[in-house]
């Protein structure tokens, strides 16, 4: 729940404001018939996103959903005949909310929210959204580095969408299709954002972060480095050792999770969406 309060809060951003209503949680400790795994133990994501759309389409909980999100920690491959295997952080069916194939899957890593981004950015793909630079948001350069830029880029504009992606959405909640995005046909666990409800920041911090992101076998040592001025811009700084480069240590940032305290001087303010804020 903590991983989607974080989701919700950038789609709050778009215009009219999204809300996710969670209507089922659902933790994975067998295989399931609609995951295909690689021979490396990777999720192959073409096939098992094509999978679960189907079994989302008579799953009688899956049904009460306007889309199905899953993440996945194993890590995740697309496997395509005449291609090499690729690495991917995720994939979704565009513009299939509310349709048969409503289904989005994405990389998260365990106890880092890591994955907000990307749950964000393949939502926003079920909502009709196309990459900034092409096709609908040709318009909208992908080097300014919102959500829906591909490939990801770090930076200020990390956690906002571009006026493209806002207008492909809009445009969508406008067809006959998006309907059952504005009708409340199944009980909720939770409707989000809710101030009630806890954020990631809560309950991980600078140090947990650095250290479950920069894990073995291919990170030896990780160490927080805590600065003012990073947190006043939401940022968290860690020092690794990459077993790539086992010689010199890296200075690596990442965003600061939605709800971590960023003012030494106004104690009340967290990170929303890699702005210091008020809440």
């Amino acid at each position: 729940m903590l991983f989607m309060h974080s989701v919700s809060l950038r789609l709050q951003q778009l215009d009219p404001p999204a809300r996710i209503g969670l209507t089922a949680i659902e933790g994975l400790q067998v295989k399931q018939e609609y995951l295909h795994i690689y021979e490396d133990g990777r999720v192959m994501i073409d096939q098992t996103l094509k999978a679960l759309g189907d079994h989302s389409r008579h799953s009688k909980k899956h049904k009460m959903a306007d889309v199905v999100y899953m993440a996945v920690s194993a890590g995740l491959v697309k496997v395509r005949k005449g291609k090499q295997p690729a690495a991917t952080l995720g994939m979704a069916n565009k513009g299939k909310a509310c349709r048969p194939g409503n289904a989005a899957i994405g990389l998260d890593r365990p106890v880092t929210f890591s994955g907000v981004q990307t749950s964000a950015h393949e939502i926003a793909h079920l909502l009709n959204a196309d990459h900034d630079g092409y096709g609908a948001a040709k318009n909208c350069s992908g080097d300014d580095g919102y959500i829906m830029s591909s490939p990801r880029k770090d930076g200020n504009n990390s956690c906002a969408f571009s006026n493209c992606s806002k207008k492909d959405i809009a445009d969508f909640l406008t067809w006959q299709y998006s309907r059952c995005l504005f009708e409340e046909n199944a009980c909720r666990v939770i409707s989000l954002p809710n101030k009630a409800a806890n954020l990631p920041g809560d309950v991980m911090d600078g140090p947990t972060f650095c250290m479950e992101y920069y894990r073995a076998p291919r990170y030896s040592n990780s160490t927080y480095i805590k600065l003012d001025s990073d947190l006043e811009q939401c940022v968290f700084r860690c020092l690794v050792h990459d077993t790539r480069s086992p010689n010199k240590l890296q200075n690596r940032t990442s965003f600061a999770i939605d709800g971590t305290p960023c003012s030494e001087s106004e104690p009340a303010k967290i990170c929303h969406n890699m702005v210091c804020v008020d809440p």
